[in-house]
């Protein structure tokens, strides 16, 4: 046995001494949140937007109505039924960055 005692590192100890000092303190952690970004889309512009794209699509109506026999005018109503029904749809996407919430009204 030397007669001094062996030097022991002091940087866990000074760690552990920090965490409860900061325990008793009440001090508390940052949080890390993730950073929400929320959208509102109108549904009348939306349609507005997508009409022209909408009125390429109008041709390919026509294509199951001769196929199978349909009446045009059905497919046409049945598919503006699906559009209209797309109201109140809610989109939430969850990037590495942020989460992205899309509410078309």
């Amino acid at each position: 046995m030397t007669a001094f005692p062996m030097r022991r590192p002091y940087g866990a100890m000074r760690e552990r001494a920090e965490r409860t000092a900061r325990r008793w303190s009440g001090a508390q952690a940052p949080i890390h949140r993730r950073k929400t970004v929320r959208l509102w889309l109108p549904l009348t512009a939306l349609l507005l937007v997508l009409s022209p794209f909408a009125m390429l699509l109008a041709l390919l109506a026509f294509v199951p109505a001769a196929i199978f026999g349909m009446n045009s005018f059905v497919v046409a109503l049945r598919l503006g039924g699906v559009l209209m029904a797309i109201g109140g749809t809610l989109v939430e996407v969850q990037a590495a960055d942020a989460d992205v919430r899309i509410k078309i009204v």
